[in-house]
């Protein structure tokens, strides 16, 4: 994958997650946030994290299927297994 990690995301990862958090905390919450936040949290290797913004998403939003696609990413993370081929589905 040669376009993984996007450069935006290189970048400043740890200020993506925050400026999603805080979104995702205020009054009226940017949409599709979550399948950001959680690339952003997988790049860094913080499978917790997402894990626990993955069980915390009402499953109604139109970014539940991206959402999802980077979910199983964080489950293969988790798992040992290669993340590759759900990465791919992705991008």
């Amino acid at each position: 994958m040669s376009n993984w990690p996007p450069p935006s995301l290189e970048v400043n990862p740890e200020a993506i997650i925050d400026e999603c958090e805080l979104s995702e905390m205020s009054m009226n919450p940017k949409p599709m946030l979550a399948p950001i936040h959680m690339a952003a949290l997988l790049y860094l290797g913080e499978t917790t994290h997402a894990r626990h913004l993955w069980r915390r998403r009402p499953c109604q939003s139109p970014e539940d299927a991206l959402l999802q696609d980077w979910w199983a990413v964080g489950e293969a993370m988790i798992l040992g297994q290669d993340p590759i081929p759900a990465l791919e589905k992705c991008s």
